[in-house]
């Protein structure tokens, strides 16, 4: 059985507190309550005697919700990546028209530079879907630090 590293820590009112799993609250709950926390507080840094009991909550998983659906492509962005191996297949079946097989060919370019700056796998067979290949924020707070290091210099140079 999993635990949150602080025993019995509150969350938000959205997580259900007796599942082992780490869920997170709908983005836009957590960015009101980080609006509100932020519109509370105003702007610099919060420091420990500033949490008193009226006011608002924040949660360090509004935060990471927040965070994630901040950085996430759109579903736009994953269906313009995913259709690659449309074009893949289009390039396959150009008959050796080299005229046809080049424009293919850009639009599958494309796609994949989008999926890589991204840090989405590449979709190339039409049953293949992009999914996230760079680590989570939860996997960065867990790895040892010299990994993260060497993680984000592979993933500038690629």
């Amino acid at each position: 059985m999993s635990r949150d590293p602080i025993e019995n820590a509150d969350q938000p009112p959205e997580v259900d507190v007796h599942d082992d799993s780490k869920k997170f609250p709908p983005a836009q709950s957590a960015a009101t309550r980080i609006l509100e926390f932020v519109s509370w507080f105003g702007d610099g840094e919060v420091i420990g005697e500033v949490f008193e009991q009226d006011n608002p909550p924040l949660y360090a998983r509004d935060l990471e919700a927040a965070a994630k659906a901040a950085v996430a492509p759109t579903p736009e962005v994953l269906s313009f990546i995913n259709q690659r191996s449309e074009y893949v297949t289009a390039a396959r079946n150009s008959g050796g028209d080299v005229a046809d097989y080049h424009r293919w060919q850009g639009h599958m370019e494309a796609r994949r530079q989008l999926a890589e700056k991204l840090g989405y796998t590449v979709p190339y067979e039409v049953s293949d879907r992009t999914e996230r290949i760079l680590p989570t924020l939860a996997e960065l707070a867990n790895a040892p630090e010299q990994e993260i290091a060497d993680d984000m210099v592979r993933n500038d140079h690629q």
